[in-house]
């Protein structure tokens, strides 16, 4: 009876498992699913870099229109202190087909209509410190 019953628990445990494995599977395909359905297609024109190294052989990489951009787009306060700063970009359509950068900022930007904001990846910057003679 011991045997049967530790099947049965066995059985069950394995069940409860695959159970838990598949929702949160489930659970991760929906999130991304909703971002790539209620989101905003946005095309970039990409630009490509440097296709070519001694060293490395040919490879491709890219950057966006927006990659450096002017200083004057960049409206507000700019970082005070040396650190990580995130800049975010608004984009907006063009006649051509692609989105261009409109207006950058280091502080939050509200939304507007017909716009996406996007969020840069972290990098250093702070003012120019000047080194003692």
């Amino acid at each position: 009876m011991t045997t049967a019953l530790t099947r049965r628990r066995l059985i069950a445990a394995a069940v409860i498992a695959a159970g838990l494995q598949t929702g949160v599977l489930a659970s991760m395909i929906t999130a991304s699913d909703s971002i790539l359905a209620e989101g905003t297609e946005v095309r970039l024109k990409t630009v490509p870099v440097d296709p070519r190294d001694l060293l490395r052989g040919e490879y491709v990489t890219l950057a966006y229109e927006f990659s450096a951009l002017e200083s004057s787009l960049i409206a507000g306060p700019w970082p005070t202190e040396n650190g990580n700063n995130q800049l975010r970009v608004r984009l907006k359509p063009g006649g051509d087909g692609f989105w261009h950068p409109v207006a950058a900022s280091f502080e939050d930007m509200a939304p507007e209509e017909g716009s996406v904001v996007i969020l840069s990846q972290p990098f250093f910057f702070g003012p120019q410190v000047e080194k003692p003679v």
